[in-house]
């Protein structure tokens, strides 16, 4: 996963601004060895940015702004994510929304490309109720999804099952359900 904001030399991308010094940044652009694996493997990557140079241990701490490229990146996750789950989900004979009126959705976070979550749609609107029907519903895709190797967990608010957040890894999932217990906390408050 291509985090948002580079936090070690290793995670640096061309085109991110590197803050050299408090008062001088810089827009990197060459990286040697280009990739976060070679740079991981050799230990150390040389940073470059029109006439200046610098070489950073693999693992330093840097102080980076995210450029176009890693915008670009990051969103990309997301849609590949979400396609991923949403293959998994036809492959294993469920329908998605659209085709049958009653099925699944997926939603991203705008701000985190590391899980999507689920959810039930019937009759052109979100299910938030009837809870034993969402809750056997969103029951029965977890399966499929495990088998495909995602990590998933069945979110609930307040007693009532909204969807599945589904991530590649556990930590994703963790920071996923986080994530959606706070918009679900806010979308609460806002009402």
């Amino acid at each position: 996963m291509i985090p948002l904001v580079p936090e070690v030399a290793a995670d640096l991308m061309v085109g991110d601004i590197y803050t050299v010094t408090y008062d001088r940044s810089v827009v990197i652009t060459a990286l040697d060895p280009a990739t976060r694996e070679g740079t991981l493997a050799r230990g150390t990557r040389e940073v470059q940015a029109d006439g200046w140079a610098q070489t950073l241990v693999a693992e330093q701490a840097v102080d980076a702004l995210p450029g176009a490229q890693r915008w670009e990146a990051w969103h990309a996750q997301a849609d590949v994510l979400g396609d991923k789950v949403w293959d998994a989900l036809v492959d294993a004979g469920i329908q998605p929304y659209h085709a049958t009126g009653d099925g699944f959705d997926i939603l991203k976070h705008q701000d985190d490309t590391g899980h999507v979550v689920v959810i039930t749609r019937r009759d052109g609107a979100l299910s938030g109720t009837g809870r034993s029907v969402t809750r056997q519903m969103l029951g029965n895709w977890i399966p499929a999804l495990r088998d495909a190797g995602f990590v998933v967990e069945l979110f609930e608010h307040d007693g009532d099952p909204y969807g599945l957040v589904v991530a590649l890894d556990e930590s994703a999932l963790r920071h996923g359900v986080d994530l959606t217990l706070a918009c679900a906390a806010a979308t609460a408050g806002a009402r």
